[in-house]
């Protein structure tokens, strides 16, 4: 088992969920950021880059969430 230490603090605006995906196999490391739910499900985003991390990550989540909220589509997901 890996440990990592994710060195955030959620807040009352979000993160709602963030899950990490980990291969040992390839030693890929992920992030999956839900920023908020509360107009309408999850929708996903993916981002791959050999020097992403979870702040990155959380702030192109939160980012998403407004775009999208701005336009009454609903939410979004980064990872």
């Amino acid at each position: 088992m890996k440990t990592i230490n994710l060195e955030f603090t959620p807040d009352e605006f979000g993160p709602e969920k963030v899950l990490v995906v980990y291969d040992p196999r390839t030693k890929m490391q992920g992030y999956l950021v839900i920023d908020n739910t509360a107009r309408s499900f999850g929708k996903g985003g993916v981002r791959m880059a050999p020097d992403l991390n979870i702040k990155e990550t959380m702030r192109l989540s939160a980012k998403q969430c407004l775009d999208h909220g701005y336009a009454h589509i609903g939410v979004e997901a980064a990872l």
